[in-house]
Parts: C-alpha cells; sequence; structure tokens
C-alpha cells in the first residue's frame, strides 16, 4: 500500500525531524554537558524559534510556488480557445500571476494560497471573520493597469476582469461566483466554470492575439 504523503504532512515530518536534529545537538554536544539538562532545554528555546521562521519564510515560499503551479494545470483544461500567460506584467506593486485570454473576454489571476474562512463583509473581504486581506484592492488594481496598457498600446476599450484565486485545499470559501468590490473570489476548483460560462466582453482570436503581443514584448 502506497501512503501519499500531501504537503501538510510533509510540514510536520520535517518540523518533527527538526526538532530531533536540535535536541541531539544540545544533549550531545560536549560543551554543553557541564550545564544542567534544565539549562540545555532552555537553549533549544531561541534556536527552534529561529527555525521555525526560516521554516515559515520557506513554506509561505513553496506553498505559494505550488499553488500557482496548480492553478496552471485548471487552466489546462480550459482548452484551445483560451490563451494562458504567465503574467510578467509589473503592476508596481509587484506581477500578476496569470492572465487569461478567450472569447469570454480578458482575466487577471491573483493566486493566493493562503487557507482559512473567507467572507465579505461590507466593502471588506475578511479572512477567519476577523483578518482584513488587501487582495481585492491587489486584485483590481491589477486588472486596471493592464486595461491602460491596453488602451496605450492598441487604442482600443477592453474591459479586464480580476480574479482572487484561492489554491489551498483547506481554503474555505462560500462566496459563490458573484463580484465583490468588482472582483471575483474563488476556489481553484471553481476556475474553469467562471472564465467559461461567464462573458465579461466577447473577443475574438485576433485581438486576443493582438493583447497577446503586447504581453510578450513587454
Amino acid at each position: 500500500m502506497k501512503i501519499k504523503i500531501d504537503y501538510l504532512n510533509r510540514n510536520i515530518l520535517l518540523g518533527l525531524a527538526l526538532l530531533i536534529v536540535v535536541a541531539l545537538f544540545i544533549f550531545n554536544s560536549s560543551w554543553l554537558a557541564k550545564y544542567s539538562i534544565y539549562a540545555r532545554l532552555l537553549a533549544m528555546f531561541p534556536l527552534l524559534v529561529i527555525i521555525g521562521l526560516l521554516k515559515k519564510r520557506t513554506n509561505n515560499f513553496i506553498s505559494g510556488f505550488v499553488g500557482e503551479q496548480d492553478i496552471d494545470v485548471e487552466l489546462k483544461s480550459l482548452g484551445t480557445d483560451f490563451i494562458c500567460i504567465n503574467g510578467g506584467l509589473d503592476t508596481g506593486r509587484g506581477n500578476i500571476d496569470k492572465i487569461v485570454l478567450g472569447p469570454t473576454g480578458v482575466w487577471t489571476l491573483e493566486v493566493k494560497s493562503h487557507s482559512g474562512h473567507f467572507t465579505f463583509n461590507g466593502d471588506v473581504l475578511l479572512r477567519n471573520n476577523l483578518e482584513k486581506t488587501s487582495f481585492l484592492k491587489q486584485a483590481y488594481t491589477e486588472a486596471k493597469t493592464l486595461e491602460d496598457l491596453i488602451r496605450l498600446k492598441q487604442n482600443i476599450e477592453i474591459k479586464v476582469q480580476p480574479v482572487v484565486v484561492l489554491s489551498n485545499k483547506f481554503a474555505k470559501v462560500r462566496l459563490g461566483l458573484n463580484r465583490y468590490k468588482g472582483v471575483y473570489v474563488i476556489q481553484k476548483g471553481w476556475l474553469n466554470k467562471l472564465i467559461t460560462e461567464t462573458h465579461v466582453q466577447n473577443l475574438d482570436t485576433a485581438t486576443a492575439l493582438r493583447i497577446k503581443g503586447i504581453l510578450d514584448t513587454g
């Protein structure tokens, strides 16, 4: 029987391994032998804090990378009518993660790997009912940046629809296919349905290729 070790389990195993390594170092170092066991246990604390901080930063990077890879898999199911671009356009506040061009319009995707329960309260997107996020503002700004670029380079008015996509399987989103402050907020499993069934603006193949040309050349 093959046991699948997912991302969460790998993190648990990594944490246990680091704890064992630190404990072995503390209790087997000859230069620490003169100290009592309580002093050695106390010495473990700052080391564990440092390791925990480094691990958190590494995990954030890895989870973000894995999240975007998962979205790539979802986008492949859109079919040949859609052109998917892995961003690269600098909005001044970071790069757009994904851009999708197709018969239903132009889409910008801001991929987030955060877990938690996402709700909308008034004009604020909340995580776990407490933490305010800047996801909506970031996604909206990215879409407007692309709209301005298309207008400048091609002299055409194109509405760009921003989407925040939660790639983490532990993210709970119960917002439906509704826009909040002009932005869709969805779990990755709804991405295909949203893009293929929601018509932002009819976009022919020739125009899509012209926009792609702008992004290819910067």
